[in-house]
């Protein structure tokens, strides 16, 4: 859920910012370091306004 909102805010500020995730669980880290998409539901549907940014940097640790 973090990570979803970081990736939005910052593909929607100034059309792009670099950011690093730093995901938590097992089931986050292929979702942070390979989805890349971000959407947000609008009115009745979902995912209709989004965006894919790549992260600069996400940081996984295997011990997790």
């Amino acid at each position: 859920m973090v990570c979803c909102l970081v990736t939005a805010a910052t593909a929607t500020y100034m059309r792009g910012v670099p950011y690093a995730l730093i995901p938590t669980t097992l089931l986050a880290q292929p979702d942070a370091a390979i989805g890349g998409k971000s959407a947000i539901n609008a009115a009745c549907t979902k995912n209709l306004l989004g965006a894919f940014p790549q992260p600069a940097l996400v940081c996984a640790s295997i011990l997790s």
